[in-house]
């Protein structure tokens, strides 16, 4: 322990209290594996001077203990790994180490608890047309107790019939079928519980009744899409409510068990990037749901690379096509070293492409980074290209 203690011209002071620790230093101390009341622990030391240590000696409250003193290096490292059996007393334990040598001493304490009773391996699957089946084990890691479960799931309640004796170690399977008489968001819960010991396993389990199946984005022209999708009920005579959030439709069906409809919707896009989303509801439940991203170019350009280039110039081809009605474009390179644009408009009908062919010259060899922009009024398409010269 050192005091630091600061001093101005007039009468003024100021301290502060450091605790230095060095030499024999407790650097870790923790669990590597529990089993029960098996616990492996390490504990780890170092010699944080640079000059030979002696006299150093360990000891744990567990009662392991070196039994020889010895010396340790500048800076060297000791790592010590226990396997000890503990008793039942309490739950709760606390293991101390120590390490001691001429250069100090320094201790670690761990505070830990036995596993006592644990849920393992969980698993669940569907079970018919209107059940699921859980499978889950119950493991022991304290001594020989009388062990109960119990499992909650959408306002059913099932649970063990009598208590089951585990000893320590000792492992138990349970398989439960749990049938429901609707579906969507079932909440579940498992409890397992032995006086003061307990342990809880959770998960929300979906049953759908409904279904978008075999759903398609078919591209008539470069406006035009049509959308493709089945409606499935795999449950009982129920009504179901769909919707696209672009173009806005909404309607509403009876579907039989097992009855199926086919939706086909065709529209015509504006410039820019869309966003479709079709939702499925069982009543006011929704089951399930499609999200389509997707961009509309009402001009576009298709193709665009370097044909030719040398150390002065490069030749540059564009593809380019109007989706739409009849119309003027109009086009730019920029070739980093200059823009060139285009001297007169073209003139494309609706679905008509052109070629573009453009000559960039350069001063010195390089490589230049290349954007190609067609134009017409508020409607455009960008591409970037590279050149070598």
């Amino acid at each position: 322990m050192a005091n630091f203690t600061g001093r101005s011209s007039f009468t003024a002071t100021d301290y502060e209290t450091l605790s230095l620790i060095f030499g024999a230093i407790a650097s870790d101390l923790s669990i590597i594996k529990k089993n029960g009341t098996l616990i492996v622990t390490q504990f780890s030391a170092e010699n944080t001077i640079n000059e030979l240590s002696e006299n150093w000696g360990w000891n744990c409250s567990n009662g392991v203990f070196s039994t020889v003193p010895f010396n340790m290096s500048g800076n060297q490292e000791l790592l010590v790994v226990m396997e000890h059996n503990y008793s039942l007393v309490s739950v709760s334990h606390n293991l101390t180490c120590i390490v001691n040598s001429t250069d100090g001493n320094q201790s670690l304490t761990l505070p830990f608890e036995f596993n006592n009773i644990l849920i393992e391996n969980y698993n669940s699957s569907l079970k018919g047309e209107s059940g699921i089946e859980i499978q889950f084990q119950i493991k022991n890691y304290f001594d020989t107790l009388n062990v109960e479960w119990n499992i909650t799931a959408a306002g059913q309640t099932i649970q063990s019939s009598t208590p089951i004796i585990l000893t320590q170690g000792q492992t138990t399977s349970i398989t439960q079928e749990i049938n429901f008489t609707t579906r969507g968001v079932k909440p579940l819960k498992i409890t397992i519980y032995s006086g003061n010991f307990t342990d809880t396993y959770s998960e929300n389990i979906r049953l759908y009744s409904l279904d978008i199946l075999d759903f398609l984005n078919i591209v008539k022209n470069g406006t035009t899409r049509i959308f493709n999708f089945i409606l499935q009920n795999t449950w009982v005579n129920l009504t179901a409510y769909w919707n696209v959030s672009n173009p806005v439709i909404e309607n509403t069906t009876i579907l039989d068990s097992n009855e199926s409809l086919i939706v086909v919707i065709e529209e015509n896009y504006g410039q820019g990037k869309k966003e479709v989303e079709i939702k499925l509801y069982n009543q006011t439940v929704l089951e399930d749901s499609i999200k389509e991203v997707f961009t509309i170019k009402e001009i576009g350009i298709n193709e665009f690379e370097t044909l030719h280039q040398n150390s002065s110039w490069a030749i540059t081809s564009a593809l380019v096509t109007n989706n739409i009605n009849p119309l003027n474009m109009s086009w730019r390179l920029n070739n980093t070293q200059e823009l060139i644009l285009s001297t007169q408009n073209l003139e494309l009908n609706t679905s008509q492409n052109a070629f573009i062919i453009v000559q960039s010259n350069f001063s010195t060899s390089s490589i230049y980074p290349l954007t190609f922009m067609i134009n017409s009024s508020n409607k455009n398409d960008n591409v970037t290209g590279v050149a070598v010269s």
